[in-house]
């Protein structure tokens, strides 16, 4: 387990899917199904049944990546309390992830090969990956059961056609801070040039960012981060303020296993007078005799402080490894942030900035 566990995302899927009812073999074509309206809709139910009944509203297949949902906190058990007098499928999607989802942990849906897919929106921004492993058993075709392959073509686009390019495709909210921007020197005509192949849309997005944030220190590097549920873009002045906690389970990083003292082993050659020994010796074997109690305890005594030294250690390595990995002037007293554990949560507070450099130098990105 290494450090960087804290910040990787999860992405390992364990879809369950949610197949519409009906005697009707062929699934709706879902874009124009999750249209249909709802006079009056209510529940009060577990997650997954609301899911479900979505499914079967629309005549749909619904799939939803409960592995990632578990990231953010959100179960199949998780209760969902809606009353609407009249509202489309996807509408009633919309406000059930919108209710359940943690706050800055959105959730979002897409369609791809018929199917309604639920995750997060980070893996939606993440999609349509085609493993270099697949290619190649493909011989450089994608598998039949993969999306079509997404390729990035730009030459001296224009910032802002770029950024709406990557609006419709991902179908997330963006918001640009176009004045943070102009402040050092990027405007909403600043040429993009990109020429790319089978990556997600948040790595062409780190792509164009880093090719703007060419040459320039942290605070006027340009970032994009997912806040309440909007992409925004920004620099790194604008979004180092304010500060956010996050509470991460850190009890796999913390573990230290004991030196047990384990029992005295002495092969002896005694001296005895038995009448059966004709050599005059007998070979005895003592496990930790009464003789040595006391040093059992004082052992027993020293592995404790050992422990509690080595623990002490441990955590005081794990929080100068993430301090570290960001610089020490994002951190108190130089900084806004600050790091502690309590017993096996780490609490981190620092800007949008600062988590965002805390994903990069973990290689999440």
């Amino acid at each position: 387990m290494t450090r960087n566990c804290l910040f990787a995302l999860v992405l390992t899927a364990l879809p369950v899917a949610l197949a519409a009812d009906g005697p009707s073999s062929q699934p709706a074509e879902p874009a124009a199904a999750l249209k249909q309206k709802v006079a009056r809709f209510s529940l009060s139910e577990p997650l997954a049944e609301a899911m479900g009944r979505y499914a079967r509203l629309a005549g749909v297949r619904i799939e939803v990546d409960w592995a990632s949902l578990a990231d953010t906190g959100v179960k199949p058990e998780t209760k969902v309390v809606l009353k609407v007098s009249s509202a489309t499928v996807e509408q009633l999607l919309d406000l059930t992830l919108s209710q359940v989802a943690a706050k800055g942990r959105p959730l979002a849906w897409y369609i791809d090969a018929g199917t309604v897919r639920v995750t997060t929106q980070m893996r939606v921004l993440h999609r349509d990956v085609l493993p270099l492993a697949a290619i190649a058993a493909a011989g450089r075709r994608p598998p039949a059961n993969r999306p079509a392959t997404r390729e990035f073509n730009f030459e001296q686009t224009p910032l802002n056609e770029v950024i709406e390019f990557f609006r419709t495709a991902s179908g997330a909210n963006f918001y640009v801070n176009w004045k943070a921007l102009e402040m050092v020197g990027v405007d909403t005509k600043a040429p993009i040039t990109l020429k790319a192949r089978d990556i997600s849309i948040a790595k062409a997005m780190d792509l164009v960012t880093d090719q703007l944030s060419a040459g320039r220190d942290k605070l006027d590097r340009i970032y994009w981060v997912i806040d309440g549920g909007v992409v925004t873009i920004t620099t790194g002045s604008a979004l180092n303020v304010g500060l956010r906690s996050r509470v991460y389970s850190v009890a796999d990083l913390l573990v230290v296993v004991p030196d047990f003292q384990g029992p005295r082993i002495d092969f002896g050659n005694n001296q005895t007078n038995t009448g059966n020994n004709t050599s005059g010796t007998s070979n005895t074997v003592s496990l930790g005799s009464n003789d040595n109690n006391n040093n059992s305890d004082n052992n027993s005594d020293n592995n404790s402080d050992n422990i509690a030294e080595q623990r002490k250690r441990v955590r005081e390595n794990l929080i100068g490894a993430i301090r570290d990995s960001i610089g020490e002037d994002m951190w108190q007293p130089l900084g806004k942030g600050s790091v502690r554990i309590l017993g096996d949560k780490m609490i981190i507070s620092q800007t949008l900035l600062g988590f965002k450099l805390l994903e990069e130098a973990s290689g999440i990105r």
